[in-house]
């Protein structure tokens, strides 16, 4: 009986991967997905009378383990590089000249793949078995993720699971894109609505999100695919040309990105962009524009790579989408910082693959200067296909009833009086204690770039602010599942992932930190830059505007803006709540108390770790790109 149910198994577990196989590399499938999901039923009844016949590479693996605890780094011996971008023929050209100059000759000939709107991911690989699997996170570090990518069904545990190619490299290390298909966006949002709970705003985020979940049963529900897209680490490299490795990878059971087309050159790439333009609406996944890349790998090399991005690729951006509309009325946000943004509900249109009610209009200079009044018809864009926006109005069609808009004079949130410039194109709350500017504060904590506390998002925010459950970001850190589960719609289940998004937050570098506070004009890069000169927020805040101005990147404007935050009582209060409830330690600093300080600054140390990873360990392979 043993032997039988073996064997049954062993069988299943072949006619899975084969049935994969067809549907995610060859796009042939031959059974229905009733029929598939009837085969994997059975593979896993079987496998649970039978634990003895257990398998890590099983298909089954793909419905999702126990649920995780955390995520830890993953750093990647070869960084995971952004792709510049371009938006004009004379750009791609100008790109073009820039390979000819540093190779002495034309390159041999150009891939061209769709750009994915997606997360980029690495897979690794050890004797043909998924190692690990990770993102990009900041390009040398990010989050080691196996079990979520084990639960993406067109992510192979072993490769060449039909055996039909050549031995896979001892190590391989594959680079590509995990998305959402448009189908399995609106199945996922669909399943979020029917829950009660906030749905994603676009394929994009609902990957990310989805990849975020400690529970990989969530990843395998939500239906999230993957596009292979270049190597990383590979030992030993057979691979001559993108267009040898894009072939293996499609019999190893790594679907590349698809369609695909070889150009000679440049001419032949730009000749191509119209059709590539015109057949991006039907394609399955989100897409806003192509990528370019040299085809032989050693001209890669020769070509070599900038800090940022490589220099042996690059994206073509496609014109924003743009739609016709109406203005219904208008809304009146608080920010950060207080600062009053005009709010456009809109007639709902189809733009970009999703549907758009609500574009922001900026500020108030912008309505007066682009003459946007409430009844307007408008025209609206999608920046990368995420941000709606008011391009102009359409005054040509107006009927008379139209209304100019009208800066408020008292704050929307808390009714204070409002402080405005002579123009009034400059409005902005100064209470301190608002609750429209705690909420705006609470949501970029929140947010991807900052702490990414996952599930906190804008209705949640305004619950705890409204039930008077947080007068600070500091204060979510004493929120604990029991004080979050009597939220509307709550349940105990996403009180307990919440609060462990809220203690996982705690483990965000100074960067996040620093760009999740909202200092005036500290971006992400911003925020890198000061995190990599000073090391702890308390070098920072010790600092003067001199030393602040010194940074590398950091003119007078934004030094004066971080040391006059830092300096305010009631921001450094906040700090020292954050430090007491244990966030705002870096990696950094810990590294930095470690070693002592012989070294001026921390980005001494990250120089001195470059140059033991470059030097103590073999690297092969060529960086590939993380697009998005």
């Amino acid at each position: 009986m043993k032997e039988k149910a073996r064997q049954e198994i062993e069988r299943l577990r072949a006619e899975i991967n084969r049935h994969n196989f067809l549907y995610y590399v060859d796009n042939a499938p031959e059974i229905s997905d009733r029929a598939f999901d009837d085969l994997l039923r059975r593979l896993i009844d079987l496998e649970a009378a039978h634990p003895e016949f257990a398998s890590a590479d099983s298909p089954t693996s793909k419905v999702g383990g126990a649920p995780a605890e955390g995520f830890a780094r993953m750093t990647h011996a070869v960084p995971m590089l952004s792709i510049d971008f371009v938006r004009t023929p004379d750009k791609l050209r100008k790109f073009d000249q820039d390979v000819r100059k540093k190779l002495g000759r034309p390159p041999s000939g150009y891939v061209v793949e769709p750009k994915i709107d997606g997360v980029a991911v690495t897979l690794w690989y050890e004797r043909g078995s998924l190692a690990r699997g990770g993102t990009r996170g900041d390009g040398s570090e990010g989050d080691e993720i196996t079990a979520n990518l084990a639960a993406v069904r067109s992510v192979p545990l072993r490769l060449d699971p039909l055996g039909r190619g050549p031995a896979p490299p001892a190590v391989l290390e594959v680079r590509g894109e995990a998305y959402m298909t448009w189908a399995s966006f609106e199945k996922a949002n669909a399943a979020l609505a029917a829950e009660g709970r906030e749905p994603f705003a676009n394929p994009r985020n609902s990957t990310a999100g989805t990849l975020k979940q400690l529970d990989p049963k969530v990843v395998a529900s939500r239906r999230i695919s993957f596009a292979a897209h270049g190597i990383g680490t590979v030992d030993p490299n057979p691979f001559k040309t993108y267009t040898e490795i894009r072939g293996f990878l499609g019999t190893a059971g790594l679907p590349p990105a698809s369609p695909a087309a070889r150009c000679a050159d440049m001419d032949g790439v730009i000749e191509a962009i119209p059709g590539w333009e015109r057949d991006r609406p039907d394609l399955p996944f989100p897409s806003d524009g192509i990528v370019i890349k040299i085809d032989d790998l050693a001209e890669r090399e020769g070509v070599g790579s900038a800090p940022k991005y490589p220099r042996w690729a690059i994206a073509f951006k496609f014109e924003a989408e743009s739609a016709v509309t109406a203005i219904t009325d208008v809304d009146f946000q608080v920010g950060q910082s207080g600062q009053i943004t005009p709010v456009a509900n809109l007639r709902p249109v189809e733009l970009a693959g999703t549907t758009v009610s609500r574009a922001s209009l900026h500020n108030f200079e912008m309505v007066r200067r682009k003459d946007i009044r409430t009844g307007d018809r408008v025209v609206v864009e999608k920046a990368g296909e995420i941000i709606p926006y008011v391009i102009r109005s359409l005054s040509e069609v107006r009927a008379g009833a139209e209304e100019p808009l009208v800066p408020p004079d008292r704050c929307p949130a808390c009714s204070q009086p409002l402080d405005a410039d002579d123009s009034r194109t400059a409005v902005s709350c100064a209470n301190q204690s608002c609750p429209g500017r705690l909420k705006a504060q609470l949501r970029h904590w929140a947010s991807r770039g900052a702490m990414d506390i996952e599930g906190l998002g804008a209705k949640i925010v305004d619950l705890l602010v409204d039930r008077g459950m947080v007068s600070s970001q500091a204060d979510l850190y004493s929120l604990s599942a029991p004080d979050l589960e009597p939220l509307d719609r709550m349940g105990a289940r996403s009180a307990a992932a919440l609060a462990g998004a809220i203690e996982a937050s705690k483990d965000r570098s100074l960067a996040r930190l620093l760009f999740a506070l909202g200092i005036q004009h500290v971006g992400a890069e911003a925020a890198k830059n000061l995190a990599g000169e000073f090391g702890t927020i308390e070098a920072l805040m010790s600092a003067d505007v001199g030393r602040l101005e010194s940074a590398r990147a950091i003119g007078p404007v934004i030094a004066r803006s971080v040391h006059d935050f830092v300096r305010n009582a009631r921001n450094r209060d906040l700090i020292a709540r954050l430090a007491n409830a244990g966030v705002a330690r870096s990696r950094w600093a810990s590294w930095f108390s470690v070693i002592g300080r012989p070294f001026r600054s921390p980005r001494t140390v990250r120089a001195l770790c470059c140059v033991r990873l470059l030097t103590g360990h073999r690297r092969q392979g060529s960086s590939d790109e993380a697009r998005g």
